[in-house]
């Protein structure tokens, strides 16, 4: 906190009133102040050391601050300075300063808390306030101001634009008229610009501070002229500084989505991408869509974004379904048309198309020709994964026969859940036939797989589809003879 002093300087102050009407934030910005601060006895003009700050470190006000006071009634006193956020600082927002006017007994007689013309400042700038009594008490002596607020914010601010003073000229009534232009650097156009002009003299005192509304919208790269006049007619139009500063919108969204393997021909469950606006502005945004290699793929649902606007601060989001229909990668973009620059903004898609796994038997069915009573004979079964790569892999959940009077079956040779049969790979499982009687003599051997531990196995191409029951393949044999010695 600086304490300042300064003898009162006759000045006219007209503009605040009138002249600069073009934006809503051109308006007066001073409450009653609550901070109360100790007030040594002060000669005009002298300036005590820095004590420390209210607001954020990186800020710092000024010791260049002036007082000016209008030549007509109400006689309205101004008290003007500067306040700087250091380069290395996060950008601030919310910077006050509260100014006190005292008497010659240092009492206080008046408070007043005004905001920096810039509503946010980013590292490295400065910017002016103005602390406006407007009818100051007669007994007024001198005054000090101290720095009360100023918190660091995410909050984008938009001063990319290149803004000149072309002109000073001394207008009738004796006032400084001020000339120049305004450049957008931004390759978007540009709405609700304030222009904000600091007057030094030339010791750097801070003499005034202007600030012009400029509605638009301001095209890129085309030079915009503005026109004010400024209050103080002291200053002598040569130093100066000048910055712009538009309310603009600015997008922070999800940057991707990354489905899980997703069965052909099935649809996803929604993941959600969010667009929040991180400026000053409204964000407009129009109509979502997608693009990329596969935007059939994906699709939107619960969607708040398409042609809605969102206010600073806010967000929407919309949920993104994933379908392949096919076995491979997927990828798009999710497009987000909006009014600021790069637009449309993007959100990467991905996914994989997988499939479920598929199995067969050979040979089905399975022959195993006469065999004389109480002897055995061995076949065997090649039971093939035949599920597509990724994720074509079969889990062999179980292989049994439906009568094992006379046949019984090994299937040690396959893998058992949770191990899995590759795709594209088999394994063997044997069956014994072991005739108990004369005649024809026939079983099922069922063979259940699944891709994931819940769901059926597909048949493979050119196989009748499974029923209910898991999968099955027929076993069957016609008995030979009965042994030597049987009847």
């Amino acid at each position: 906190m600086s304490l300042l002093a300064a003898a009162g300087t006759l000045g006219v102050v007209l503009a605040w009133r009138a002249r600069h009407t073009g934006s809503p934030r051109l308006r007066r910005r001073g409450v009653a102040a609550w901070l109360a601060v100790l007030v040594l006895p002060l000669a005009p003009g002298l300036i005590l050391p820095a004590m420390p700050a209210a607001a954020a470190t990186s800020l710092s006000l000024g010791t260049n601050s002036s007082t000016f006071v209008e030549p007509v009634a109400p006689k309205a006193r101004h008290v003007v300075g500067e306040v700087s956020n250091a380069a290395s600082s996060d950008s601030a927002r919310s910077v006050r300063v509260t100014c006190r006017l005292y008497d010659q007994d240092n009492t206080v007689l008046q408070t007043e808390t005004t905001d920096t013309a810039a509503d946010i400042l980013l590292g490295g700038e400065t910017s002016p306030f103005d602390a406006l009594f407007l009818v100051p008490p007669a007994s007024y002596d001198h005054y000090g101001c101290e720095l009360t607020g100023g918190a660091a914010t995410t909050t984008v601010a938009n001063h990319q634009f290149t803004t000149l003073v072309t002109s000073v000229t001394t207008g009738d009534e004796g006032l400084p008229h001020v000339s120049g232009t305004v450049t957008n650097n931004m390759d978007v156009p540009v709405r609700d610009l304030t222009v904000i002009l600091t007057y030094y003299d030339s010791a750097g005192t801070v003499v005034d501070e202007g600030q012009v509304g400029i509605t638009g919208p301001v095209d890129p790269g085309v030079p915009v002229n503005f026109d004010t006049v400024a209050n103080n007619p002291d200053w002598d139009g040569v130093n100066w500084a000048a910055m712009t500063e538009a309310l603009t919108p600015a997008v922070s969204l999800t940057p991707s989505l990354t489905f899980a393997g997703q069965i052909r021909e099935t649809t996803s469950g929604p993941m959600t991408a969010t667009v929040s606006n991180v400026g000053t502005g409204d964000l407009h945004i129009g109509a979502l869509s997608f693009g990329g290699s596969d935007p059939g793929n994906f699709a939107t649902t619960a969607d708040t974004c398409s042609n809605t606007v969102v206010a600073p601060s806010a967000s929407c989001s919309t949920g993104v379904t994933f379908t392949p229909n096919d076995v491979r990668a997927f990828s798009a973009v999710l497009q987000v048309p909006d009014e600021v620059s790069g637009s449309p903004q993007t959100v990467s898609l991905a996914g994989n198309g997988l499939t479920r796994a598929a199995i067969s038997a050979a040979p089905s069915p399975l022959v195993f020709g006469n065999q004389l009573l109480a002897t055995s004979s061995n076949k065997t079964i090649t039971l093939s994964s035949t599920g597509l790569t990724p994720n074509g892999d079969a889990t062999i959940t179980g292989v049994g026969l439906d009568s094992t009077t006379d046949f019984t079956v090994d299937a040690s040779g396959c893998p058992s859940a949770p191990a899995k049969l590759a795709a594209g790979s088999s394994c063997p499982i044997v069956v014994t036939f072991a005739p108990s009687a004369v005649g024809l003599r026939s079983t099922t051997l069922n063979i259940s797989a699944t891709d994931d531990g819940s769901k059926a196995a597909k048949p493979a191409p050119g196989r009748p589809p499974p029923s209910a029951r898991p999968r099955w393949r027929s076993v069957r044999s016609t008995p030979g003879p009965p042994a030597p010695g049987k009847p």
